[in-house]
Parts: structure tokens; sequence; C-alpha cells
């Protein structure tokens, strides 16, 4: 009991002696913090990341979710970056992941139109496992990718029963109309056809699918692999299994492995 009561106030010393060092920290520092206390980090130099792209307006992302989600990329950077437990890699890599795949998800089905302070539509909507979650994804970008992209819509704006009307009770002004707009884009040099018809009647790209050119074959496969390193990592100890799954028998590699799919997933670069 004795020993018990002197670990436990060496421990208690221990945590104090870091809350104090942690005051001293400059402001832009004290988001580690959590790290600090609970691992035991060294702080590294994540100054800054910046999305690759205008990640808010392009996945409908409000102003308060941005800061949110900048401050949990950093966060999990810096705690897959300084540990060296694999497992801890792998399960923390891992979470990043499943969260930016089905908000992407999530943008595809326009969850932004039903999110709201009672409801999480990614959690509470989507599929319970993650495997169906990246089958999903890989369904709709296979689909989209073969899809012609929108054109602008510069040109004439209508109900669209206006112009149904028209093209059944008069087909030969709806054609000129069609055709009038198509030569007025190219003269706007806005790179091609804008007709009436196609904006009607043609299925096209999700502009979100442009932003997803690196998720590939290898891509998905690559995630698959960390689904199933993270299953063992959840359940055993011993990283053979997980050195095993991903096929790579360094720790270093494996790290680098985790970090690369990251970067690419969460669509980032460190500053």
């Amino acid at each position: 009991m004795k020993n018990a009561l002197a670990l436990a106030n060496i421990a208690q010393d221990k945590l104090a002696k870091r809350n104090e060092e942690f005051e001293e920290l400059p402001d832009n520092k004290q988001m580690y913090r959590r790290h600090i206390l609970r691992r035991h980090f060294v702080i590294i130099e994540i100054d800054s990341i910046k999305f690759n792209f205008d990640f808010p307006n392009e996945f409908r992302v409000s102003a308060n979710e941005i800061d949110e989600i900048h401050e949990m990329v950093k966060s999990f950077l810096l705690s897959i970056n300084q540990s060296d437990d694999l497992r801890m890699i792998v399960i923390e890599s891992w979470f990043i992941i499943e969260f930016f795949v089905k908000r992407m998800l999530g943008t595809f089905y326009h969850f932004d139109e039903l999110r709201c302070n009672c409801l999480n539509p990614e959690s509470k909507l989507l599929p319970f496992s993650f495997s169906a979650c990246i089958s999903n994804l890989e369904t709709i970008l296979k689909s989209h990718r073969n899809l012609p992209l929108e054109p602008r819509r510069n040109g004439i704006n209508a109900d669209l029963s206006f112009w149904l009307t028209m093209q059944k009770e008069n087909p030969d002004l709806f054609k000129q109309l069609c055709e009038y707009e198509a030569e007025y884009n190219v003269k706007r040099d806005e790179g091609g056809s804008n007709s009436i018809s196609l904006l009607l009647f043609k299925h096209y790209q999700h502009p979100c699918v442009k932003f997803c050119d690196f998720m590939d074959n290898e891509w998905f496969s690559k995630v698959r692999i960390i689904n199933r390193a993270r299953n063992k990592a959840a359940h055993y100890r011993n990283v053979r299994y997980i050195h095993d799954i991903l096929k790579l028998d360094d720790f270093e590699q494996s790290k680098e492995f985790c970090l690369k799919l990251v970067y690419q997933t969460c669509f980032v670069s460190i500053c």
C-alpha cells in the first residue's frame, strides 16, 4: 500500500512539473497540451498546415468546422510523427483517414443540408463498417469519373417547366436558343458548348470528383490495408501482425507508409 501511495505521489509530482512546463510554452504551442500530459511527446514544430485547395467551399465546411478540422489534423500529425509505437501510429492514422473518407461521402450525399446540432449525418446515416464506406466512395468515384464536366451556367436561365414547354410547343425556337447560347459561350471563351438541352438532360460529374484524382486503385488498396492493420493493432499487442499486413518489416518504413497516406487523404501540406 505504501509503495502504491509513493508511486502515486511521484506521478502527481511529475504531472505538476509538466503542467508548469506547459504554462511556460508560447500560445501557439499550447494546443499540444494533451499530448504532453498523456503521452509525454516532445514538442515539434508543426507551426501550420494548409489544405491543398479551397477545402471549406468545395466540401461544404463551415467556418467553425474548418478551424476544428485544421486543429484536429495538426493534432493527429503531431501524435503520429512523435510516436514510436506502431500500434498507436496505425490506429491514429486510421482515425483521421476514416474521418475524411466519411466526410467526403457526406459531401457526395449532400449531408450539409441535413447537418444540425442534433444530427451528425456521417455517424448516424453512413454504414458502421468502414470497409462499406470505402466501397461506397469507390463506387461513386468510378461512376462519376466517366461523366462529362458540367458546363458553366452563364447563359439563359429559367424554370425547367418553361424549357420543356418551349421544346414541346416551339421546338424550332428552342433549338435556335440552344445554338445561340452555345455561340455566345464560345465568344466569351467559356471553352465550349453550354446549350440548354445539355443542361436539361445530361448527368454531370460531381464537382468534388476533380479533387479526388489521387484516389485511384492504389490509394483504395492502401486504405484497405490500413483498415486491416488497424483491426490487428486494436486487438493484438504483437506488431508482427501489423508488419505482415503492411508487408514492411522496418518500423520507419511502416510509419512513413501511414504518414504519406494521411497527408494525401487529408489534402494537407506542412508549411
